[in-house]
């Protein structure tokens, strides 16, 4: 797999490289703001970046604010909130319209679970909300996640939302094809045949 990859690479005209941060090119950590990408990480992508007829984007599901905070300044595009937001040439875009009634319903049942599960914590987005439980005890954690998850699944179908679950994380958004967007507005129009890592 990895040869076909290096292989498109190095014969597409025009590359777009697409990473995700969280897991990816940064571990994770007991709280997000904790993930801070090292020199070595933002020379590489630097370095990546300048490359003629490439283009570089970072995904994530962050808010615009975290990623600017991680990111300042950097040449290279960047995705947020799972691509409900994109930043080209130092400017944010919204591609959704943001929804508020759903959250206010999921928030309330994070935070019935928050008190009942030690150590989990809810993280509100624009577009999304996250519950992690990444630093509970790994029993309890799974247990109450897999009981959360039945209960979302219930409002999922009443609100049409989009529920995630990530590495002890549970995250609900609408269930508009975020990433579709983002390639189909973006980065298709300039790669006909884009290389997407």
């Amino acid at each position: 797999m990895d040869d076909i990859l290096t292989k498109k690479y190095q014969i597409a005209k025009n590359k777009l490289v697409l990473l995700d941060y969280d897991g990816t090119l940064r571990d994770y950590t007991s709280h997000p703001d904790m993930a801070i990408p090292s020199a070595s990480l933002i020379e590489l992508l630097q370095t990546i970046s300048v490359k003629p007829h490439t283009k570089l984007a970072i995904v994530s599901g962050r808010t615009t604010n975290s990623i600017d905070n991680l990111f300042q300044r950097q040449p290279f595009d960047m995705v947020a909130e799972h691509g409900a937001i994109i930043k080209q040439n130092n400017y944010w875009t919204y591609l959704l319209e943001s929804s508020t009634y759903w959250k206010q319903v999921v928030s309330k049942m994070l935070h019935v679970f928050t008190d009942h599960c030690n150590n989990s914590f809810i993280e509100e987005k624009q577009f999304t909300i996250a519950w992690h439980y990444r630093n509970c005890d790994e029993h309890q954690g799974n247990l109450f996640s897999s009981q959360l998850i039945a209960e979302l699944k219930i409002l999922a179908t009443q609100f049409e939302l989009k529920i995630a679950d990530g590495n002890k994380v549970v995250e609900v958004s609408d269930a508009i094809p975020q990433q579709t967007l983002v390639n189909n507005m973006l980065f298709r129009k300039q790669f006909i045949h884009p290389v997407v890592f």
